[in-house]
């Protein structure tokens, strides 16, 4: 009598071998996506890191820009100031000083509402009590457009004719900003009035005529008579 096997046992193995080559191929897969995801991952945030950098630099140059220009405005207001002009930094910093704000946030690009409130007064009090132009205007305050200059000053302009809060707060900086000019003004009136009256009486005192000490060279020693 002839036995045959069962093939089942083998096919089992077969089906067991090629399980685990299946899954060896399958850990390998795995294994090359999560390095592939892992560099990936770090060239995002090496790129993200160089981003950041390449901002905070940005930031760091216009702001070095900004204080170019607020070193330069402040100088050509110190000389336009002595000619009866009020400053634009004059301007400035007594609406920040008004508004508790730092002046530096108003030649920033913040668009806050503690920050557009003053900016935009500050603005409307240049056009109004200064000559310059808007493009002037707008490069003095951060560089800014003549157009967001325009939109400034209209926008406080229709505020205040609406709001009697904000148009108190207005005039009480314009009297702040006038009075601090005028009282320069008288300060440096006096001064130099004081200059002039020590110079005239300076000169008055190397005009005058000095007597007595022609022969002083002639008189004896304590004054005894040489006969």
């Amino acid at each position: 009598m002839i036995t045959v096997r069962s093939p089942l046992p083998s096919h089992l193995e077969f089906a067991r071998r090629q399980m685990e080559r299946y899954l060896q191929r399958m850990t390998a897969i795995e294994a090359k996506v999560e390095t592939e995801r892992k560099r990936r991952l770090d060239e995002r945030r090496a790129f993200e890191a160089a981003e950041a950098v390449e901002r905070e630099a940005e930031k760091a140059r216009r702001q070095a820009e900004l204080e170019a220009e607020a070193a330069k405005a402040a100088q050509a207001d110190a000389e336009i100031r002595s000619m009866g002009i009020i400053p634009i930094s004059a301007i400035l910093g007594a609406c920040a000083v008004f508004y508790g704000v730092p002046i530096s946030c108003l030649f920033a690009e913040r668009r806050t509402k503690g920050i557009v409130k003053p900016r935009q007064i500050a603005m409307y009090l240049a056009k109004e009590l200064t000559p310059r132009s808007l493009p002037d205007i707008g490069r003095r305050i951060g560089g800014r457009d003549h157009t967001t200059v325009l939109h400034g000053v209209r926008k406080i302009d229709a505020l205040i004719k609406r709001d009697p809060n904000l148009a108190a707060e207005v005039a009480t900086i314009r009297a702040r900003i006038v009075g601090r000019i005028e009282g320069g003004r008288e300060i440096n009136q006096r001064r130099g009035d004081s200059r002039m009256q020590r110079h005239n009486a300076l000169r008055r005192s190397e005009t005058r005529p000095r007597h007595g000490r022609g022969d002083a060279g002639l008189r004896p020693a304590g004054g005894q008579s040489s006969a």
